[in-house]
């Protein structure tokens, strides 16, 4: 199988369209009882491309802005007629902006590789709205699709995308923001859930982009647009459909993580505080059980694939109450007998929550154990570039097994929940450490006793070697076809681990041997990791 011939397309799009993969099956796509839209629907007043151009090669012009005229670090530079992007009724259809077929077969490829990430859409809902040509008649729904390719297009392996003429995916991402932000920015008068998963979903592409700027406003928008609405009060649930419901709670949920691992992985505040913030979590039941009108029953056996973004919403919960907790120990010159030994217990029933969240995993989720993975780090010393080989060979092969994560789609999932896992153990152990620091100097009675309360509480899981043994025998067991799609999120998570690690708090000696293999292999792993975020998609 391929996912699409290297040939380039015939001029005219409206007779030739980008050949899709041989594998890709429309009816998983579209409704049986709905025919699949043409591309040569014309749509009246839409608009039009020059005679003999296509959708994908507009040529630039004379009035766009030049280049020392874009702030650095704005999105990617797309050759196309910036005055096409000044009204919304400019783009009143899909076809307008892509290729109608090119864009369903993306979003086929986000529904395998990237919803179990970001489930913000009810995805039988959203692809039947689509089917019947929503795009044409509102302009949210336009955007919102076009948001979603713009996000999708940067987190696919670009050698699973289609050709798009001359035109690259990462061009062709920044058209679909273009023309989404386009179009969205005249429906601030009604803000609506749609127009939040928008933002939320430019910030995503932004920070896949690097455009470190604009990601922060499109995120801060999401969230300041989605309190607005009361995504994060419970009592604005009242009286709404099961899917309205779910979607409410599951943007939530992104946004609420999102802004824990930025205030973990950034030292920055938390804007959305727990004690704030009344709304649950989402139920774990997959999209096709949930209807309008009522909740369907999940079948016995069948693990919700919803289940694994369900986990790590829990796991950014527990990163926020011990940022939380560390930043209040920060705030203190010296503890007192009795704050230390409240902050000592706050600080050891969170690890043990993080224990019993373990053992709550679904076997599809789960990490094979080993009798000793502390074995690994010293007996590998060359794994690490041997996985960026494998790696490489992989981004350049992928078209011989275009859907190798449909058959799984809990392995997206894994790699985040557990490097997660493990980045909130550390956290706790820093927090645990900066505890120790406030009880006073070394030999001290209050710090004699705290180490000793310390030494009674803590087991060997709550040591920074044995956190960096298990993300070690974690990493070893997501494919790389799963690291292609977590990249980012992974690589932020490790760094933070990595880093800190090689300037460890209290250790005047020199670091144990087998530390030094932990690092050793944190930095090969890193090298994977960053070629993995460099090589997202063609650019």
């Amino acid at each position: 199988m391929s996912s699409g011939p290297t040939s380039q397309p015939s001029p005219d799009p409206s007779t030739e369209l980008q050949e899709l993969p041989d594998s890709f099956d429309a009816e998983s796509i579209w409704p049986s009882e709905l025919v699949v839209p043409s591309a040569e629907v014309v749509v009246p007043g839409a608009f039009q491309l020059p005679p003999g151009s296509t959708s994908t090669s507009i040529s630039p012009v004379s009035n766009q802005l030049p280049p020392n005229g874009r702030s650095e670090g704005a999105g990617p530079h797309v050759d196309f007629d910036v005055t096409t992007a000044r009204t919304p009724q400019t783009y009143q259809s899909l076809d307008s902006v892509i290729g109608r077929d090119q864009a369903v077969y993306v979003l086929s490829l986000f529904f395998d590789f990237v919803y179990p990430l970001t489930p913000c859409l009810h995805q039988p809902t959203f692809l039947s709205d689509l089917a019947r040509k929503k795009d044409e008649s509102e302009p949210i729904f336009l955007a919102l699709v076009l948001s979603v390719l713009a996000s999708a297009l940067v987190q696919i392996p670009r050698t699973l995308l289609p050709i798009f003429g001359e035109v690259s995916p990462l061009d062709m991402a920044g058209r679909c923001w273009r023309a989404s932000r386009s179009i969205s920015n005249g429906l601030y008068d009604a803000p609506s859930l749609e127009l939040v998963t928008v933002r939320y979903l430019d910030g995503v592409y932004h920070s896949l982009c690097g455009n470190v700027g604009l990601q922060t406003a499109s995120l801060g928008e999401a969230v300041y647009l989605g309190v607005w609405l009361g995504l994060h009060d419970e009592s604005t649930y009242a009286g709404l459909d099961p899917i309205t419901t779910e979607i409410r709670r599951r943007l939530f949920s992104l946004m609420f993580s999102s802004d824990k691992s930025i205030a973990c992985l950034k030292d920055r505040p938390i804007f959305l505080n727990e004690e704030d913030c009344t709304a649950q979590r989402s139920l774990d039941i997959d999209d096709e059980y949930i209807a309008e009108t009522a909740y369907l029953e999940q079948p016995a056996g069948l693990t919700p694939k919803i289940s694994g973004f369900n986990f790590s919403t829990r796991l950014h919960e527990v990163i926020g109450q011990a940022l939380v907790l560390q930043r209040s120990v920060r705030k203190q010159n010296q503890l007192s007998p009795q704050d230390l030994l409240s902050y000592l217990r706050r600080t050891s029933d969170l690890s043990q929550k993080l224990s019993d969240m373990t053992n709550e995993l679904p076997p599809e989720l789960r990490i094979e154990e080993t009798r000793d993975g502390g074995e690994t780090l010293l007996d590998n010393d060359g794994w690490g570039r041997n996985m960026l080989a494998q790696l490489e060979t992989y981004l350049r092969n992928i078209n011989s097994s275009p859907h190798t994560l449909s058959d799984n789609s809990f392995l997206v999932m894994k790699g985040n929940i557990h490097v997660t896992h493990a980045l909130a153990r550390f956290l706790l152990i820093c927090c645990r450490e900066e505890i120790l620091k406030q009880s006073g100097p070394p030999g001290g009675a209050v710090r004699t006793a705290a180490e000793r309360v310390i030494s009674y509480s803590y087991g060997i899981s709550d040591q920074r070697e044995q956190v960096i043994v298990d993300l070690h025998r974690v990493l070893r067991q997501i494919p790389t076809q799963s690291l292609a799609v977590n990249g980012p999120s992974l690589v932020n998570k490790i760094r933070y681990v990595a880093v800190t690690l090689l300037d460890p708090p209290f250790s005047q000696e020199a670091l144990s041997e087998r530390v030094q293999g932990g690092h050793t292999y944190l930095m090969d792993f890193l090298q994977i990791l960053s070629e993995l975020d460099r090589n997202p998609t063609a650019s």
